[in-house]
């Protein structure tokens, strides 16, 4: 440790700029587990503010309010530690819908980053979460986070305040109130990371700030405008630029693999603007690289061959299975009932109908121990019941 801290100076621009120590990096705030303990080590052994240039001056930086128990830095580890703890049993006894929420995100190091720098910009003068939501969006895409993801960190550190601001001093009774929010939010997804970051950065600021009146507020103002997002058919102008730059980044993405902008196009004008919201940048990403894949291959008897695929989901420790098929009678209750034959449980479900009659479902599954499908044997069988 002495030999770390004489060497810190080690850490400069060519070590930040180095792409295996990002791939690091983010590599520490996508696992499972042990993030609150390594960024810990690394705060109190200088290397986080080192690695991150901004940090250095939250560290041991006081808060003279009559909220914050802690220096800035050690609140922002408390607020990571509290998502991590969303994971675990006692996470799932203490704060039962967050622990639901968080078990279905489907990328929560975009939660870990926005909690990472959500405070960054503490002390600078100015407002702290525009500056901080600066500060995430330079972090991410130089850390080679996809555009959508990188502005999607970025959105919750500029809002973290948002949600708890409106449901402590707005009627959130107040249809108005909730669709104001609502425009803000867009969708789901955004509405599930501010949640959970809302309640975790209250929890990180006092031990003793998050009370059953407070906590009833905030969960009344998700269920409202979950409602609200749920009852919404067509997309409002906020959501078409969402959808425009997450579109960016797919057609970014797929260029690489040699996939023309005008077949991922005409793919997507077989789907309505809902698909598009509720899949990753990587899900719609894989979507059309696997379509585009098996339409160069030859067609059984004439007929298209269901097309479908499983792969680990890391992010929520999940196999996410992908079925792309003409659609039939009764299709789905056919799925979910080779899933129970294999004595699997879907977790999480996106289910898409194209234009033409195409279904393109996407389902997070797991055995009944709550585990991925880690053998290639099991995999390959419930591929072939579901040919079948």
């Amino acid at each position: 440790l002495r030999a770390l801290k004489r060497n810190l100076h080690l850490i400069d621009d060519d070590f930040r700029n180095n792409e295996h120590h990002k791939q690091i990096f983010i590599q520490i705030v996508s696992e499972s587990r042990g993030i609150t303990f390594a960024l810990r080590r690394m705060n109190r052994y200088g290397v986080l503010a080192a690695y991150i240039p901004a940090f250095e001056n939250i560290v041991g930086r006081m808060q003279y309010d009559l909220f914050h128990a802690y220096t800035v830095d050690d609140h922002t580890l408390n607020v990571i530690r509290n998502i991590r703890r969303l994971s675990t049993k006692q996470g799932a006894e203490s704060l039962p819908l967050c622990s639901k929420i968080f078990k279905n995100l489907q990328i929560p190091r975009i939660l870990y980053l926005a909690g990472l720098f959500h405070d960054i910009a503490k002390g600078r003068g100015g407002s702290h979460s525009e500056l901080g939501a600066v500060d995430a969006l330079e972090f991410c895409l130089s850390h080679n986070i996809n555009q959508h993801d990188a502005e999607t960190v970025s959105w919750l550190v500029k809002n973290h305040l948002l949600m708890s601001s409106i449901a402590q001093r707005k009627d959130i009774t107040d249809p108005e109130v909730i669709q104001d929010f609502t425009d803000k939010v867009i969708t789901q997804h955004r509405l599930d990371y501010l949640y959970l970051l809302t309640i975790c950065d209250i929890k990180g600021t006092n031990p003793t700030l998050l009370n059953s009146w407070k906590h009833s507020l905030l969960k009344d103002l998700y269920r409202a405008t979950k409602r609200q997002i749920q009852s919404i058919h067509s997309a409002t102008s906020n959501s078409q630029k969402l959808i425009e730059k997450k579109k960016e980044s797919v057609i970014t993405q797929l260029d690489k693999k040699g996939i023309k902008k005008s077949t991922i196009e005409e793919f997507w004008e077989r789907f309505d603007n809902r698909y598009i919201l509720q899949h990753t940048v990587e899900s719609l990403s894989w979507h059309i690289s696997e379509i585009f894949s098996q339409s160069k291959r030859n067609t059984i008897d004439g007929e298209e061959p269901a097309l479908i695929r499983i792969i680990p989901n890391d992010n929520n420790r999940s196999s996410m299975l992908f079925i792309y098929a003409k659609n039939q009678e009764k299709q789905f209750i056919k799925i979910a009932s080779a899933l129970e034959q294999q004595h699997l449980n879907i977790v999480a479900a996106r289910i898409n109908t194209s234009k033409d009659g195409y279904i393109l479902d996407t389902l997070n599954v797991l055995t009944a121990n709550d585990e991925m499908l880690s053998h290639k044997k099991d995999r390959d069988q419930l591929i072939e019941s579901l040919q079948k």
